[in-house]
C-alpha cells in the first residue's frame, strides 16, 4: 500500500511540474508577445509621430526649382493648385478664343490646358511649360494622345518663344528660372507668338522667395516675359490668392499693359482666389484692318 502512495504521489509530481513547466512556457511566450506588442506600438506611434509632425516646406521652398523636381519625382499623378477646372471653366471659355494660341506657364501636373483644349478653346495650339523635366515627361506620356496639347520642359521667365508669340499667356503654381534652349522649337521655324498666357498659381510661387529683392525680381521678369510672348492684344490671366493690394503693383510694375482688370473668384469656401487679367497694348488700327 505503501509503495502505491508513493508511485501516485510521484505521478502527481510529476504532472503538476508538466503543468508548471506548460504555464511557465505560455507565460514566457505570453511575455515575449506583449513585449513585442509594446515595441511594435512604440514604433508605429513614433513612425506616425514623424509624420505628422514632419514640417511642411518653409514658404520660399516654393521658388525653388529643386523643390518642385523632387516633389514630381516622388509623385506622379494629377493635381490642381487652388482652384479645379471647373471652377474655372466659365472664366476662361469667356475670355480664351476657339482659335488661340495658349502658353500654360509653370503647368506641373494640372490637366488645366488638357481640359482648355477638350473645350473647344486654344485651337491655336496648347502649349504647357514647366521647369521641372521628370513632370513634363510624365504629363507627355499621360497625354500622349491629346490633340492640339504639347508639353516643353522651360523656364517663364526666359523662354525661347519668339516676341508676340501667344493670344493668352496661362500662369500655374511653379517656379519658372532660366529657360533652357528648345532646338528643336527654333528649327521648326514657329514664330512662338501666342495670344494667351495662363498663371495658375505661378506668380505666387515666385513671390514665396526670400528675401523680398528676390521675389521681386523673380515676379517682375516672370510677368515682363508674359508680355514679351503675348500677341498685341494678347492677354494674360493670373489666377491667385494674393489679394489686389499685394498682386497689382507686381503685375502692373514689370510691363506696359494697356489695362488690368481683377474679380473674384467665386468659391464656397476660399474667399480670396482672383482672376486678374492683363491686356497687352494692341495692334495700330491700320494693322488691325490688315
Amino acid at each position: 500500500m505503501a509503495e502505491c502512495i508513493t508511485a501516485q504521489g510521484q505521478q502527481q509530481q510529476a504532472q503538476a511540474a508538466e503543468v508548471a513547466t506548460a504555464l511557465l512556457r505560455t507565460a514566457s511566450r505570453n511575455l515575449l508577445l506583449a513585449e513585442l506588442q509594446a515595441r511594435l506600438t512604440t514604433a508605429l506611434v513614433a513612425s506616425e509621430a514623424h509624420v505628422c509632425q514632419s514640417p511642411r516646406p518653409q514658404r520660399d521652398a516654393y521658388g525653388s526649382e529643386c523643390y518642385w523636381e523632387e516633389r514630381y519625382q516622388r509623385q506622379d499623378g494629377l493635381f490642381e493648385w487652388l482652384v479645379t477646372w471647373e471652377d474655372l471653366r466659365d472664366a476662361l471659355l469667356s475670355r480664351v478664343a476657339p482659335a488661340a494660341r495658349v502658353l500654360h506657364v509653370g503647368c506641373g501636373n494640372s490637366a488645366l490646358g488638357v481640359r482648355l483644349a477638350a473645350a473647344g478653346r486654344g485651337g491655336g495650339g496648347v502649349v504647357n511649360v514647366d521647369v521641372s523635366a521628370t513632370v513634363v515627361a510624365q504629363m507627355r506620356a499621360r497625354f500622349a494622345h491629346a490633340r492640339g496639347v504639347t508639353w516643353d520642359a522651360c523656364d517663364a521667365t526666359a523662354t525661347p518663344y519668339g516676341d508676340g508669340a501667344f493670344d493668352v499667356v496661362l500662369d500655374k503654381r511653379t517656379l519658372l528660372r532660366r529657360l533652357r534652349a528648345c532646338d528643336a522649337m527654333a528649327a521648326s521655324g514657329d514664330d512662338g507668338a501666342f495670344d494667351v498666357v495662363l498663371d495658375k498659381g505661378t506668380l505666387d510661387a515666385m513671390l514665396c522667395k526670400d528675401p523680398p529683392q528676390a521675389k521681386a525680381c523673380a515676379a517682375a521678369a516672370l510677368t515682363a516675359e508674359a508680355h514679351r510672348v503675348l500677341r498685341p492684344g494678347g492677354t494674360y490671366i493670373i489666377v491667385s490668392f494674393g489679394q489686389p493690394e499685394t498682386r497689382l503693383s507686381h503685375i502692373r510694375g514689370s510691363a506696359p499693359w494697356t489695362s488690368v482688370t481683377f474679380q473674384k473668384i467665386p468659391l464656397a469656401g476660399h474667399p480670396h482666389i482672383w482672376l486678374y487679367c492683363a491686356t497687352k497694348q494692341p495692334p495700330p488700327p491700320q494693322q488691325q484692318q490688315q
